[in-house]
């Protein structure tokens, strides 16, 4: 049986020269994805106007290229310290994902309170997680890695600098991986990448 490793809060052992090799990296590894979010980012509006988070959700299941009924159950108003957090099951033998629930602090009516890129990137990070676990990648067990591949795949690069500069800092200081002080090194790597990615 595959040993499961869970991904690590690595935020402070990440220093500015990691940062363009990773998003380099991961804008190569998964250009598909945000391809494919872009393809849908008008369902995915059109059911956040009706307030239907769990359809959003099976879009970006699509989206993130996951099994279909990969995420089987989601579930509002739950007991957990993070602001979601996605349970999978795993195959017995080969440790691979195959199905999960995920689960949100807030309601849904809540939810949908929040500005829409900040509840995409929510989405976008707990699907990485499995993304990245399934493809076994090498940045699977980092955190940061995995708040950089929601970026890349649910923002653009003046999405980036206009609200995680202005209006998202806070949020990532308390639920993020990614320091502020790689923010400068960060923007810089989307914006050079950003073509790879089809950020513009």
């Amino acid at each position: 049986m595959t040993k499961i490793t869970p991904a690590v809060n690595d935020k402070n052992s990440i220093v500015e020269c990691d940062v363009d090799k990773i998003v380099r990296h991961l804008c190569v590894s998964y250009a598909q994805i945000r391809i494919e979010f872009a393809r849908n980012i008008r369902l995915i509006n059109l059911a956040l106007d009706q307030n239907d988070v769990t359809t959003v959700i099976k879009i970006m299941r699509r989206v993130f290229d996951l099994p279909s009924g990969f995420v089987k159950k989601v579930g509002y108003s739950a007991k957990i310290e993070a602001i979601a957090m996605l349970r999978i099951e795993y195959h017995p033998v080969s440790g691979l994902p195959l199905q999960s629930t995920m689960y949100f602090q807030k309601s849904c009516v809540e939810l949908c309170k929040m500005p829409r890129y900040r509840l995409l990137h929510v989405i976008g990070h707990e699907l990485s997680h499995a993304r990245m676990h399934i493809d076994n990648h090498k940045y699977r067990p980092s955190e940061f890695a995995t708040d950089v591949l929601s970026l890349i795949a649910t923002g653009s690069s003046v999405d980036y600098v206009k609200h995680m500069r202005e209006q998202t800092a806070d949020y990532i200081l308390e639920y993020g991986y990614i320091r502020t002080d790689l923010f400068d090194a960060l923007f810089c790597s989307l914006d050079k990448y950003a073509s790879v990615a089809y950020l513009k």
